[in-house]
């Protein structure tokens, strides 16, 4: 820190002025930190909170799917649906005693509810 000589001859002579010009300087470098961190603080956020927009707004990066794929596989699971249906109810007739909440979920989903 190199002090200009104009500066140097503007400092005040007196200990106590001295005392308060330094007290003042580190009460000002004080703020200054609190507002940097403030501002690394909302900056931090702003930045978390754009990350989730654009993970809600485009997704992951590898596992988006184009509207028409997800519009396929929708309905070929639509078109599934009704053969695994038939095929619940076999699975819950012959479910053994022991895996008695396997066989109440089969005939859940049979009927229609769960």
């Amino acid at each position: 820190m190199n002090a200009e000589p104009d500066q140097m001859q503007s400092l005040p002579d007196d200990i106590a002025a001295l005392r308060a010009l330094v007290m003042a300087t580190m009460a000002e470098r004080d703020a200054a930190i609190t507002e940097r961190n403030v501002l690394q603080q909302q900056n931090d956020r702003l930045r978390h909170l754009l990350l989730k927009l654009q993970r809600m707004q485009f997704g992951a990066k590898s596992e988006r799917l184009p509207e028409e794929q997800l519009q396929l596989g929708l309905e070929a699971l639509e078109e599934a649906r009704p053969r695994l249906r038939s095929r619940i109810p076999t699975c819950a007739r012959t479910a053994r005693p022991s895996v008695g909440r396997a066989a109440a979920r089969c005939r859940a989903i049979c009927h229609g509810s769960r």
